[in-house]
């Protein structure tokens, strides 16, 4: 019996379920310490107080991946140094990282190779703390073990208040989660300001999950409309399909058919019966969101049917943070005066527009509209349309705020414009809806030097004979493209090549979104001439980060890695 009891809390040790990924997630900060094979970790190794380590969810449930963001080392920028897929196990109060394979990692943009692990012996959470021990091996020369850099790394901090798995560090903070309509399509429940969220049996509202779709309940059921619909791709895969439908209650009202984030509303008058009035709708809320995307795209098909065959489709999206609140908004149809309610984050609100319906207009004192995208479709489009709508910052916010809420509206009818215009049977049919994250450079200067960053991302720059390079005085001037992209420069004197790594806004969730542009330069060999294809060696010592600080290595350097006529050379 014993042993098998063993054996049960072995196999419990080995595996943590998907909770405890939910539970250790978030953004940790705390101290440094970056040593070498002695692992001293005292105030002389310590490298930052403040250093931020990120534990995000992987896919693969009780598994967590691990990011140590902007690693610095002998003041070399290394970049990024991402472990995936590390178990979890239990310990008691502990819960500890199991110990994996290394990883191996390229660094600076390929310049640097290093095996990469965790010691799942001596790295754990406890509550909000969390001790890490990374060992990064730096292989000099992949044929010579003896040449390896062993590189110690130990993190010591805590969760910052309100970091989790659903609020940083998520595919959702900067992505749409169903952008294709291909996840489950589940039950619409039309809201209104008298009913709430109304279940309607028999009337097929569905949507993509995810989405809102503009069904209306009409007043009580009376009246419901269906306006959306899966359409057929290749495949099999769907696209989301929206029309504006006539009432069945009353066939002169015509209902918009849209999709959004947030949560769809109408209201009208219906006292006169044959007349409506006061009729309004639109979006309030959305997702929560974190990042600063460049552009939203997505394919789109166009007709029109006979009432308004000029109006056109709308796609409009934005991000916001802090919260609009609007008092007594009528959000249902009545046959009479409709019910009104308090609306937060009302589409008009943040969008600073003027509303035909509801009252006092306030905002939290953070409140304020980050970013809108914001685009009309004129005409029919038969076949398959590519469409691109880059996103607008709002320039009297703070460069840099980043939001904390997004929402999307696809609409198959000018969605701002008055509602008595909306065209009956107008259809907008839309696909692979996603934002993008730009990694180009809009300018790029060495040393006052333009370099044309729209034809090549590769340049050679020749170095006068008989001056010498100092990295260190390089003045480098890199404008990304990106509203959230960031440049992260790096320069290896054995080859004399700057390497600047353009990192998307969305690089903590998609690692693989960046960019490289290299500079190198070219210096004069024996005879005067410009070497431009082979490797620049520089002469006498250097530090990593591209100082020259002697001739000749000699017993006054202290010990460390440096680069001796272009080789690395551990003293």
């Amino acid at each position: 019996m014993k042993k098998l009891l063993l054996l049960s809390f072995a196999a419990l040790a080995a595996w943590m379920p998907a909770a405890a990924q939910s539970q250790v997630a978030g953004n940790y900060s705390g101290e440094l310490y970056v040593t070498d094979a002695s692992e001293i970790y005292n105030d002389d190794t310590k490298a930052a107080d403040d250093q931020r380590l990120t534990v995000a969810a992987n896919a693969t449930a009780g598994k967590v991946d691990l990011t140590l963001p902007n690693f610095t080392y002998a003041g070399l920028p290394l970049g990024d140094i991402f472990l995936s897929a590390i178990g979890l196990q239990a310990d008691g109060t502990l819960v500890r990282f199991a110990q994996e394979a290394p990883q191996r990692l390229s660094l600076m943009g390929g310049a640097i190779v290093a095996d990469t692990e965790i010691d799942g012996n001596r790295s754990y959470i406890k509550g909000d703390s969390l001790v890490a021990y990374i060992s990064v091996t730096w292989l000099v020369d992949l044929n010579d073990p003896a040449q390896n850099v062993p590189i110690k790394v130990l993190f010591r901090g805590a969760k910052q208040s309100g970091s989790g798995s659903g609020e940083t560090g998520s595919m959702a903070d900067y992505h749409l989660a169903n952008g294709t309509f291909d996840g489950e399509w589940v039950e619409n429940k039309p809201w209104d300001s008298q009913n709430g969220y109304l279940v309607l049996e028999g009337k097929g509202f569905t949507q993509p999950e995810g989405w809102v779709v503009s069904n209306v309940s009409g007043i009580n059921g009376l009246g419901a409309t269906k306006v959306a619909s899966a359409g057929t791709v290749a495949d099999g895969n769907k696209s989301v399909v929206l029309t504006n439908t006539p009432n069945p209650f009353m066939a002169s009202q015509i209902v918009p058919a849209y999709i959004s984030l947030g949560t769809t509303w109408a209201t009208a008058n219906a006292s006169a019966i044959i007349k409506v009035t006061d009729a309004d709708g639109g979006v309030f809320g959305g997702v929560a969101f974190k990042g600063r995307p460049d552009a939203i795209a997505l394919k789109y098909k166009r007709s029109h049917g006979t009432a308004n065959a000029g109006e056109r489709a709308s796609v409009i999206a934005y991000t916001w943070r802090g919260t609009f609140t609007q008092e007594n908004v009528p959000g249902n149809t009545s046959l009479s005066k409709p019910v009104t309610t308090t609306m937060v984050d009302r589409d008009r609100n943040i969008l600073g527009l003027t509303t035909a319906t509801g009252g006092n207009v306030s905002k939290s004192d953070d409140a304020a509209l980050i970013a809108k995208a914001e685009a009309y479709i004129e005409g029919d489009a038969a076949e398959w349309t590519d469409l691109l709508v880059p996103f607008t910052y709002n320039e009297s916010v703070e460069a840099g705020t980043a939001p904390e809420k997004l929402n999307v509206i696809l609409s198959a009818n000018d969605y701002f414009a008055d509602r008595s215009t909306i065209g009956r049977d107008n259809t907008l049919e839309v696909d692979s809806v996603r934002m993008l994250y730009y990694t180009t450079l809009r300018s790029l200067a060495v040393n006052g030097m333009p370099l044309d960053v729209t034809q090549a991302k590769d340049f050679v720059i020749p170095v006068p004979e008989g001056q010498a390079l100092d990295p260190s005085a390089l003045q480098v001037e890199a404008q990304p493209t990106g509203a959230g992209a960031r440049v992260m420069p790096a320069f290896d004197p054995t080859t004399m090549t700057l390497t600047l790594r353009v990192e998307g806004g969305d690089i903590s969730v998609c690692p693989d979104n960046f960019s490289l542009y290299t500079i190198r330069f070219a210096v004069p060999d024996a005879i005067g001439t410009v070497a431009t294809d082979a490797p620049s060696r520089a002469r006498g010592v250097y530090t990593l980060s591209g100082v020259r600080v002697a001739d000749s290595l000699n017993s006054s350097l202290p010990r460390g890695i440096y680069i001796v006529n272009g080789k690395k050379v551990v003293k």
